[in-house]
């Protein structure tokens, strides 16, 4: 059989099979950014099909990230809710989520220059990038 189907390691993360469900836009919140249940169907959907890890689409994490009407956000506490149901549906299956976060600013102005900005998570800092 394939190494495709065996499980791995993703530093403490066990993982069924190596398939992975890049993050990509799907469209399926609301307005103000909030997970539904098309989003949590989807999920589902992927984890039931023997999809290992899932990354979510992506999401903003600043109000002013948001480029879309229904981009997934998760900028504020209210928002956990929907994730967690995702997550529930998620490992209901024995299956791995992760959060696709993404911020929509690629610059800003410091003094009168344009500098880049760049959103790093503990994770990536963990692996020394």
């Amino acid at each position: 059989m394939s190494i495709l189907f065996e499980p791995c390691r993703i530093g403490a993360m066990e993982v069924k099979n190596r398939f992975v469900r890049s993050a990509t836009y799907f469209g399926l919140s609301d307005e103000d950014g909030y997970v539904g249940e098309r989003s949590v169907e989807l999920m589902r959907t992927l984890a039931r099909n023997e999809v290992g890890l899932i990354v979510t689409g992506y999401a903003f994490v600043a109000q002013s990230g948001q480029v879309f009407a229904d981009m997934n956000g998760i900028d504020a506490d209210e928002q956990i809710p929907g994730y967690r149901r995702m997550t529930e549906a998620v490992h209901d299956v024995d299956r791995q989520l992760v959060v696709g976060g993404l911020q929509f600013e690629p610059h800003r102005r410091t003094r009168g220059r344009r500098q880049a900005i760049f959103l790093e998570s503990p994770a990536a800092r963990q692996f020394g990038r």
